[in-house]
């Protein structure tokens, strides 16, 4: 992540890779495993406008876009295996009280430091705004307010 947020200009941020490497690394184990994920948590931080940064640029990649604008997506594996992956952004599903039919993706995220976080983005009229709610009490609720009054 270091080297994506070098390259889009996110300058107030910074990552700590996980223990394997893997940035999606999350340690399972019993109460005698230390979780290395959440104390290198501790040493990560972002601000607003840097993810706004990592929004635009995600945005502009179309396999990227499509899938944050996605509100679920079922498949089946060769194995006869089904899933259904969904979205937890409900700006963009029509059955979601915070439903906000301009909206176009992108990301939500929780962790106890950051409280619940979403990065939204709605195009009305040829006009892209891309928004940032973190440390929310309700994150959908915030970022339905910051559209309404862009």
């Amino acid at each position: 992540m270091n080297g994506v947020k070098d390259m889009v200009g996110a300058t107030n941020s910074h990552f700590m890779p996980a223990p394997d490497g893997n940035s999606y690394y999350k340690p399972g184990g019993d109460s005698s495993t230390p979780n290395l994920w959440d104390d290198r948590l501790t040493y990560q931080y972002v601000t607003a406008n840097d993810m706004v940064k990592f929004a635009i640029y995600a945005l502009n990649c179309p396999g990227i876009a499509k899938v944050v604008s996605t509100p679920n997506i079922s498949f089946k594996l060769e194995n006869g295996s089904s899933y259904t992956f969904n979205n937890t952004n409900g700006l963009i599903k029509p059955s979601s009280d915070y439903y906000y039919q301009y909206c176009i993706g992108v990301k939500t995220g929780t962790t106890t430091p950051a409280g619940q976080c979403l990065i939204f983005a709605a195009e009305v009229d040829g006009r892209v705004v891309i928004g940032a709610a973190m440390k929310s009490s309700n994150r959908h609720a915030d970022a339905l307010t910051i559209l309404k009054a862009a």
